[in-house]
């Protein structure tokens, strides 16, 4: 996940955050969860909206496989990103979750923020690789968000 402090240094220098101070946001996590129904099935493309806009700061994502947990399991399912106006922010994708944010523990994506404005969302799909029905993949949004949005 990037660091705010660092972020929010570049986000001063936007018109629309000039007059905010970092004690105006907070980090919150917001989820979306995908169940493809077989091995190569892509889902919907689903929207993922924030209140009053927000600062991505890291997108993780994992799977679990029907009877239990098992962790670190991103090249079993593959995402793809894009503004819900259309444009990308994964190319050509779906891509193999470990390709796209790494293979351990840790967030590699995105590598600078993502500015959702107000009257945006984030769409994402996800697409079963792992040869098993049931695959539940869960997608975890890490946001700066003004501090008194719901």
């Amino acid at each position: 996940m990037l660091n705010f402090q660092v972020v929010f240094g570049r986000l001063k220098k936007l018109a629309a955050y000039a007059n905010k101070k970092e004690s105006d946001f907070r980090i919150a996590v917001y989820n979306q969860e995908f169940t493809p129904s077989e091995d190569g099935t892509i889902t919907p493309l689903a929207e993922r909206k924030f209140p009053n806009g927000g600062v991505i700061l890291g997108i993780a994502a994992d799977a679990a496989v029907p009877g239990g947990a098992t962790p670190n399991n991103r090249s079993m399912f593959g995402l793809d990103f894009q503004y819900a106006g259309g444009e990308a922010l994964v190319i050509d994708g779906p891509v193999i979750a470990s390709a796209l944010m790494g293979g351990g523990n840790d967030t590699q994506f995105p590598a600078k923020e993502i500015i959702v404005n107000p009257t945006q969302a984030i769409s994402c799909r996800a697409v079963n690789l792992a040869g098993v029905t049931g695959l539940k993949i869960n997608v975890a949004y890490h946001v700066a968000i003004d501090r008194y949005a719901g």
